[in-house]
């Protein structure tokens, strides 16, 4: 296989296609145009680099992993579980759900947080090089009002209002003096304070 070029990957069955680790096993293959070879090329193990037959009969044999077929697939996808919807009766979803679905309520704790594409560094996940939830979620953090108090500014606005504006700079003030206090300088009176 080339770098960058085409290849193909197939499902490994989730009972059958496992590794020494338990870790499910991800196949793949130079790219091959007719379905018919499919069997007969040989597959990677992308985690560990280990050259694999494939099979679509049973439990598979000694040297050949059971991948799902087509047919297989198709059927888990008709009957997958629908974490987005709830059903008729008012609960999530299961396989056995029937009837319109509805969309299911979110309810959040505590402040919302953007955050980036998780598709970040998807291949690196793949492989298994990447666990922690922080070494590729891009979180972007709202803007908070410069007096400090933690409340959210909209845009580019540094302050929520004028008098948080007004607070900082009094803020701002009393620290100075402060720090001239502190090194035995002489002040001048605070007007409106």
């Amino acid at each position: 296989m080339k770098p960058f070029n085409f290849l193909l990957t197939c499902y490994a069955d989730q009972t059958y296609g496992r590794g020494e680790d338990d870790r499910l096993i991800r196949l793949v293959a130079s790219y091959e145009r007719k379905p018919a070879r499919w069997i007969r090329l040989d597959w990677y193990d992308t985690h560990t680099g280990d050259k694999h037959r494939i099979t679509t009969h049973r439990t598979g044999s000694q040297g050949a992993i059971r991948v799902k077929s087509y047919r297989e697939v198709l059927a888990d996808y008709r009957t997958h579980e629908e974490s987005k919807s709830m059903g008729p009766d008012g609960l999530p979803c299961t396989r056995r759900t029937r009837g319109l679905l509805g969309r299911r309520l979110v309810a959040t704790e505590g402040r919302p947080m953007h955050v980036g594409k998780e598709s970040n560094s998807i291949e690196a996940r793949m492989r298994g090089e990447v666990e922690s939830e922080d070494e590729y979620l891009n979180r972007y953090e709202p803007n908070q009002c410069g007096c400090g108090c933690g409340e959210v500014v909209r845009g580019k606005a540094v302050y929520a209002s004028a008098a948080h504006k007004q607070r900082a700079w009094r803020q701002r003030l009393r620290a100075m003096r402060t720090r001239k206090l502190n090194q035995g300088q002489t002040l001048r009176p605070m007007i409106g304070s």
